[in-house]
């Protein structure tokens, strides 16, 4: 599932692809971990090798707004799984 992927808990090993993957979303989250000053910084100033508290926040920060970009696109063309827009083009 997509938010696992995301938090690091995805448990499928078996395509190389991940691996590439997993790179890609330690390299995005390091950038988001340097961004950090304060009290964030600070509280994941331990969280540095996969990041996944810091992932795992965004992930429950985030995920409504995921989700809505994954299932409804401005030409409902792209829709996956299930639409989620009204015709008025509203999000359900």
């Amino acid at each position: 599932d997509t938010g696992d992927i995301i938090r690091g808990k995805d448990l499928y090993l078996g395509d190389k692809g991940n691996d590439k993957l997993e790179d890609n979303l330690k390299k995005f989250f390091g950038k988001i971990h340097n961004g950090l000053d304060g009290e964030a910084k600070k509280h994941y100033e331990n969280d540095t090798a996969n990041y996944y508290q810091l992932r795992e926040d965004w992930w429950t920060a985030n995920r409504e707004t995921v989700w809505k970009a994954i299932t409804c696109s401005a030409d409902r063309v792209n829709a996956y799984f299930r639409k989620t827009c009204n015709e008025d083009g509203t999000s359900s």
